[in-house]
């Protein structure tokens, strides 16, 4: 058996995206170390397999690209809409957040740094948000938490008096 603090969990948000925390429950285990990163393998290998290949990529492909084996993908993801739904999360986290996040002392090349992220990341991954859309996979926290980043950086560009 391996120690308790070889283990880690997916705290997960009303919207079934997570971020990795160490488990702090006695006796509760969460996903092993390993298991995280074949998780974040996937998303990463399925956000490219969407991207080149489009809607018909298989989730044997995604495995592959991957390097885990395909009971791997299903054991994490149970089904191709959860997939879209986390590489969704994934291009937002990777993407735009580390962006928007940055603060320099001008508002303006920061809003349009944001900007020019997202519009880069959807171009992108334009097959993906597809994907997403048609499926419903479009998570209302997922956009919440993009629109609550940008608000962030709008509102100081409004207090600059750079947009009304």
């Amino acid at each position: 058996m391996l120690p308790a603090r070889c283990y880690r969990s997916l705290v997960a948000t009303p919207s079934g995206e997570g971020a990795v925390a160490e488990e702090s429950t006695a006796g509760e285990r969460g996903l092993r170390l390993d298991a995280v990163r074949n998780q974040e393998r996937i998303v990463v290998a399925a956000a490219g397999a969407f991207s080149e290949l489009g809607a018909e990529v298989t989730l044997e492909e995604v495995a592959r690209r991957a390097g885990v084996g395909v009971a791997t993908v299903y054991r994490r993801f149970r089904n191709r809409d959860q997939l879209v739904r986390a590489v969704v999360a994934h291009v937002l986290t990777a993407e735009i957040e580390p962006v928007a996040e940055i603060e320099t002392d001008d508002p303006w090349c920061d809003l349009a740094a944001t900007l020019d992220a997202s519009v880069a990341a959807v171009a992108a991954h334009s097959e993906v948000v597809a994907l997403a859309h048609a499926a419903g996979a479009i998570d209302v926290d997922v956009v919440d938490r993009y629109l609550h980043r940008l608000d962030r950086v709008l509102t100081r560009a409004r207090a600059a008096g750079l947009v009304r």
